[in-house]
């Protein structure tokens, strides 16, 4: 993989991990977010960040 690459996947998922985090530190403000973005949304989004996810392992695998 290119260093191009590394870095978006390294971006990807320290903004994953600090989303992750904020919603344990306080789930109450981040699921008002989440209402605002809209449930459908957030739902999406959530199935988006898992097929990346099983992506991203896959081409680990691969790699």
């Amino acid at each position: 993989m290119s260093k191009r690459w590394f870095g978006f996947w390294l971006g990807f998922w320290f903004f994953v991990t600090v989303l992750l985090v904020l919603t344990y530190i306080d789930p109450q403000r981040m699921q008002e977010v989440g209402t605002l973005i809209g449930a459908g949304a957030y739902k999406i989004g959530g199935a988006i960040l898992l097929v990346l996810g099983i992506g991203y392992l896959i081409l680990l695998l691969l790699a």
